[in-house]
């Protein structure tokens, strides 16, 4: 997940779409794993709006904000 979580930062701050969403999708099947059930569901969300959307800065800020869950809960286990 640590290599995940980096490859997204790193797509926001190029704002590449499609790596973004590939990587999110598989950050979501990962979460479902494990029954995260509400977070991959957040991600499947924004998913959803970055592909309805592209790039802008509102989507970029939901996934920010995802990882930044994400990492929360992460430090937790």
């Amino acid at each position: 997940m640590d290599t995940d979580l980096a490859n997204l930062d790193q797509a926001v701050t190029r704002r590449d779409v499609l790596v973004a969403l590939q990587t999110m999708h598989r950050m979501r099947g990962a979460l479902v794993m494990v029954k995260m059930t509400t977070l991959s569901s957040d991600f499947q969300a924004v998913e959803a709006k970055l592909r309805r959307d592209g790039g802008d800065d509102e989507v970029f800020q939901d996934v920010v904000r995802l990882t930044h869950e994400l990492r929360n809960l992460l430090a937790q286990v």
